[in-house]
């Protein structure tokens, strides 16, 4: 296959984090951050991209890695090296003058 747009969603995230991490390994910086890698994939693939990453950030100690994602990373097991900071639902401050702050319930 040679044309991205060929490729599912999940397979096209796959491919970038793939390039990210073979890149990453010629490039010094001493950190490296990826934003939403897994929105377009399965949980499978999820899992399987999710444990390719912390591997190779365990293989490279000196550097710090962040992930963020929206989605559930209960898949990982307890390490001492794995740091999960997971961040409260946002609160959207709604349009009309004496609007109260809404979660994303739609609860005040």
């Amino acid at each position: 296959m040679t044309d991205m747009k060929e490729l599912s969603g999940g397979e096209r995230s796959f491919t970038q984090v793939s390039l990210l991490l073979a890149l990453g390994s010629r490039t010094e910086s001493p950190f490296r951050i990826v934003d939403e890698f897994d929105v377009f994939m399965d949980s499978q693939n999820r899992s399987m991209t999710v444990e390719l990453l912390v591997e190779a950030a365990k293989k490279n100690c000196n550097k710090q890695f962040i992930f963020v994602t929206p989605n559930d990373l209960s898949m990982l097991r307890p390490d001492p090296v794995v740091k999960i900071q997971k961040l409260a639902p946002p609160r959207y401050r709604a349009a009309s003058a004496g609007a109260h702050d809404v979660d994303m319930d739609g609860v005040a």
